[in-house]
């Protein structure tokens, strides 16, 4: 119904009734000033909001109006009732209950009323007319605030809800029931965990403890101690499910008594703790069968806590000669050993290592000479283990007796003495395998590789001295030379000294038989000299014509740039007189401009051309490294092809470096034809900016540089990359990975060197198939570092921040760098783990960094299910891409706060304190 007007007019009157209304109430018209002292004592003892009105308009206001409204009662008189209402709305649907007063006589509703403090109030409104008919709209209106009863309402019915959605959902069984045995409630999951259909199915049974306890007297004892004691907490009793089928179960269970103590129900819950039980009973099997094996074995078999044995077999009773357990137990391991073993050391200090080398391995093997209860010494073989028993480390030790073997092996020493004087002697390393083991090495065969002693070689495979480029294959020639197959007995290979360097061996070998087994008798020598004297002869000669190349190449760029800096000089010149005739609006003046900014790239391009021969020195000077970038773009899109789209991005301040603006332009250049060739079927080429510190951990990572502030410029692409010994020498001169012909080897090297020069250095992160990003650090000038210093002036906070990053490494720098700063810190270690770690502890964590690139889930998925459960996260991304490859990854607009990596301290402080102060 259309809203009416039912403010007085001149000379107006009401829709209903026809009749004129003047423009005030006259006394006779039963005013509401005329109350008897009755009335008047009724409304005052109201507690509600009684008005008086007439066309809706305020004419008698009780006191009881200021406690509801907020209004004074004299404030309100001759107001309309307007002022009450939230909205036009509310005021209209009041206004269209007339017509129920002039039917009726009384017209109810429940509103949104508006205090004169402006919050909201729910009221009952009740509203009657005055006099027999609705004359002059003259109606008496009641408000009842019902704000805190519809509050009080709403929060019961919120509890109501959660309460049974807890019971309904517990993944627990929930249960109450009779001290005789009568199930009175059950949730889902406990009829679930019985094989029921539902709870109601499962309320059909009549007797407890003949149709659920498979033992019924065990319900009777656990009634009793019910009852004796209140509550019973893991009380453990074997259960029947609906099929029949056998289950153990793990009852919490209270009593609920009446005012005098008698019992009424039981309540409780209930856990199906089957496969617990099963998996106890399998390790008790599990422990008799390895009690058998223990004390049944042939090996000698001993258990230490690492001081002092605890339990051992009978083996080990008869190796020692201890006449019972209780005479070893509770004996050192070095109370059977000698002072000292044969290598000279004292057993306590060996042994000592050997446990905690059984510690970090897992499995330790090594020969010990022990010393038995009659004080005879003897060899063992030992395999030395740390096992957990009950919770406790334990080294669970094997003796086998070898003092057989070790007379073999003296024997095969004394019978070898008369050979060793000429081998020894021998200007050829020289040794003997048997399968393949070395049983025999001479002395210039240990210093060949590198080692000291034979000692450190003799009883090793021979892979130990085979690098693994070759080892496969000189393992295959030794392994079909004792077989009796074809194999080749002179060849060369690269053998691997102990210190890891390449050793070059060209060997003469010959099969034989030795005690009765195929052996391999090897002469050795190293030609590691004559064959670097051969590739260093040819990659000179390699340099010396791709120098006289690049000779000839720089002298015709040196000329070319002389004639073209002669023309450039006309053309620059000119041009500039020709700015300075033109006044500042004329519409000519932006082409001239065009033209000499083309001219200073040409001449720049001419710089680039003389440092490329060698005939421009540096002049470093205070430059902008923005200005550098943007004066340098247009000619760097035309160095790449039109399927490689080429991004710029330029944040933060425009640091001012001390620079030769042509150097820099030589070092771009070189870095984007380089990525350019890598990006054979197109791609994306980024160009940034930024200033970052290098701290100690950076430069101890690296193994260069000097701490400070930079200005950083890197170069990205998304190419083919590279790998690690590639990565290795990319800045040697004359390193090429391109075909001969399109590559000279010096683009990187030049522009290593030209960093260097600005006292700056270069790095570069790659794998394979996945680009490379080159980033130039050069020290920021001095008034650039007095300014930056102030800006990252870092304080820290009591938040709580969740880290998702996968590298150990840098996870525990952000952490420790961040606790150190007053925040706690939750890690997480991938994407899922830190949405998991996230969900449970959505209430106190104040801030997320999220690394972009992490398995299991992303930064952007991590990111996604988190704002799901909490949409008003606060989230850092971080990444040692650029922004614009990170825009690539799904990460859009401009609200996302981003960091890039290397993470400093103070660039990541800021940017954390930043974002929680939003």
């Amino acid at each position: 119904m259309e809203h009416q007007n039912y403010t007085e007019q001149p000379g107006g009157g009401s829709p209903e009734s026809g009749q004129e209304v003047g423009p005030s109430l006259a006394p006779d018209e039963a005013s509401f000033t005329g109350l008897g002292v009755m009335e008047a004592s009724i409304l005052k003892a109201i507690p509600h909001a009684v008005l008086g009105l007439r066309e809706r308009v305020i004419v008698f206001a009780n006191d009881a109006v200021q406690a509801v409204f907020g209004w004074r009662p004299d404030e309100l008189i001759g107001k309309s009732t307007r002022v009450l209402y939230r909205s036009d709305e509310e005021y209209e649907k009041i206004g269209r209950g007339y017509p129920l007063l002039k039917n009726h006589g009384t017209y109810g509703d429940r509103i949104i009323c508006r205090h004169k403090a402006g919050h909201d109030l729910a009221c009952r409104l009740s509203v009657a007319r005055v006099g027999g008919i609705l004359c002059k709209r003259k109606v008496v209106a009641v408000y009842e605030d019902i704000t805190e009863q519809i509050q009080t309402w709403e929060a019961l019915c919120a509890s109501e809800e959660k309460y049974r959605n807890i019971y309904q959902n517990a993944v627990v069984g929930i249960f109450q029931s009779t001290p005789e045995g009568v199930l009175l409630n059950a949730n889902p999951a406990l009829a679930r965990m019985y094989g029921y259909d539902s709870p109601e199915e499962m309320l059909r049974i009549t007797d407890i403890r003949s149709q659920i306890w498979v033992q019924p007297e065990e319900r009777d004892r656990y009634r009793g101690l019910l009852e004796k004691y209140g509550s019973l907490q893991g009380f453990q009793a074997h259960a029947l499910r609906k099929d029949g089928s056998r289950m153990w179960i793990s009852l919490d269970v209270g009593v609920v008594r009446d005012a005098g103590g008698k019992p009424l129900r039981y309540e409780g819950i209930a856990l199906d703790i089957t496969e617990h039980k099963r998996a106890e009973m399998a390790l008790q099997e599990s422990e008799e069968k390895f009690r058998t094996l223990f004390e049944k074995t042939t090996d000698a078999i001993l258990l230490s806590d690492g001081s002092t044995y605890i339990d051992c077999n009978e083996a080990a009773l008869r190796l020692v000669g201890a006449p019972s357990k209780d005479r070893l137990i509770g004996l050192s391991p070095f109370d059977l050993s000698p002072e000292r073993q044969p290598d000279g050391r004292l057993s306590r200090d060996k042994g000592r290592e050997l446990l905690k080398a059984a510690l970090k391995k897992g499995v330790h093997r090594f020969e010990w000479l022990h010393r038995d209860f009659k004080g005879e010494e003897f060899w063992t073989e030992v395999a030395l283990t740390a096992i957990p028993i009950h919770g406790t480390r334990v080294f669970y030790t094997v003796w086998r007796d070898i003092r057989e073997r070790k007379k073999a092996e003296m024997q095969l020493r004394e019978s070898e003495e008369r050979y060793r004087v000429a081998i020894e002697n021998s200007n050829d390393g020289v040794a003997l395998l048997r399968r393949d083991k070395h049983i025999y090495v001479n002395d210039r065969f240990v210093s060949i590789f590198g080692y000291e002693k034979a000692e450190e070689l003799v009883g090793r495979s021979l892979a130990i001295t085979v690098h693994e480029d070759d080892r496969e294959m000189i393992m295959g020639y030794n392994s079909a030379r004792q077989q009796g197959k074809p194999a080749p007995s002179r060849y060369e290979f690269k053998g691997i000294r102990k210190n890891g360097t390449i050793v070059h061996i060209e060997a003469s070998v010959a099969a034989l038989t030795f005690r009765e087994e195929p052996a391999t008798l090897v002469y050795m020598r190293d030609i590691t000299d004559r064959k670097r004297a051969e590739e260093e002869k040819a990659v000179l000669e390699s340099q010396l014509r791709q120098s006289q190349k690049m000779e000839a190449v720089g002298t015709l760029a040196g000329g070319i740039a002389h004639d073209f800096n002669n023309i450039l000089t006309v053309l620059i010149g000119c041009g500039g007189l020709l700015r300075m005739k033109m006044a500042a609006e004329d519409p000519l003046r932006l082409y001239v401009d065009q033209m000499l900014t083309s001219a200073e790239r040409a001449a720049n391009l001419t710089q680039s051309l003389l440092t490329f021969s060698r005939k421009q020195p540096i002049h470093p000077k205070a430059v902008r490294l923005h200005r550098i970038v943007k004066d340098v773009s247009e000619l760097l899109k035309r160095l790449v092809t039109e399927d490689i789209e080429l991004r710029i991005s330029l944040e933060g301040d425009d640091p001012v470096i001390m620079a030769d603006e042509t150097q820099i332009d030589e070092v771009l250049i070189n870095l984007v034809s380089n990525a350019r060739d890598a990006m054979p079927k197109g791609g994306i080429l980024t160009i940034a900016t930024g200033t970052t510190t290098v701290g100690e951990e950076f430069v101890n990572r690296q193994g260069y540089g000097v701490t400070g502030r930079y200005a950083m410029l890197s170069v990205a692409d998304t190419g083919t990359g590279m790998d690690a010994k590639t990565r290795e020498h990319i800045f040697e001169p004359f390193f090429t990975t391109k075909e001969v012909g399109r590559g000279t080897g010096l683009g990187l090297s030049t522009a290593y060197g030209i960093v260097k020069q600005h006292n700056g250095f270069i790095t570069v992160s790659s794998e394979p198939k996945k680009g490379a990003t080159f980033r130039i650090y050069l020290p920021l000038s001095a008034g650039h570092r007095e300014q930056a210093a102030a800006k990252h002036e870092v304080r820290g906070g009591t938040e709580t921040i969740l880290i998702a990053e996968d590298d150990p490494a840098v996870m525990k720098f952000t952490g420790e760098m961040l606790r150190a700063y007053g925040y706690s810190v939750i890690e997480a270690t991938d994407g899922q783990d830190a949405v998991d770690m996230f969900v449970k502890n959505k209430d106190r964590t104040n801030l997320v960094i999220v690394d972009v690139v992490m398995p299991r889930k992303s930064g952007k998925e991590a990111y996604e299910d988190i704002k799901k459960v909490r949409p008003d996260t606060k989230v850092i991304f971080a990444s040692g891409y650029t922004r614009d490859v990170i825009i690539d990854k799904g990460i859009y607009g401009d609200k996302v706060d981003f960091i890039s990596k290397p993470l400093s301290a103070p660039d990541l402080l800021k940017k954390v304190r930043e974002v929680l102060d939003k």
